[in-house]
């Protein structure tokens, strides 16, 4: 018998270190009052989130100065181990030499045209999920 994995949860400094890499993530928002995720490639500004949008779409419309949560993982289903990040905070535009400088967002496939949005005054929690145990034969 197998007895399931449990999780540990993640101070922000680890969830901060798990997204450093930026990837892929998931922006939920709402849009009339029905909740929406768009999948998004993601990097960190220092602290912050920030991912592309393109200006007039859907996305950029649920999300700009509007209060916003923020997911990226890492998990191996087989093994049901690995991680999970979420982020809640405000999503405002940004731009500058700073952001033009972060590598993951000027490698995505954006257009030239995009409009980067930050996700500010952000909380952060996550949980590593940890391998199951094998437990002893009963009997």
């Amino acid at each position: 018998m197998v007895v399931p994995g449990s999780t540990r949860t993640l101070a922000r400094a680890e969830c901060l270190d798990l997204l450093a890499g930026g990837g892929l993530g998931r922006v939920a928002a709402t849009v009339a009052a029905v909740p929406v995720v768009y999948p998004v490639a993601f990097g960190l500004l220092g602290e912050d989130v920030v991912f592309r949008t393109s200006p007039g779409s859907r996305l950029q419309r649920a999300v700009e100065n509007a209060v916003v949560a923020f997911e990226a993982d890492d998990v191996d289903g087989s093994c049901r181990t690995g991680w999970v990040v979420q982020v809640v905070g405000v999503a405002r535009p940004v731009s500058g030499p700073a952001v033009l400088a972060t590598p993951h967002l000027r490698l995505s496939t954006g257009s030239g045209s995009d409009r980067l949005v930050v996700i500010c005054d952000a909380v952060f929690s996550g949980h590593r999920l940890l391998p199951a145990e094998p437990s002893p034969a009963s009997g």
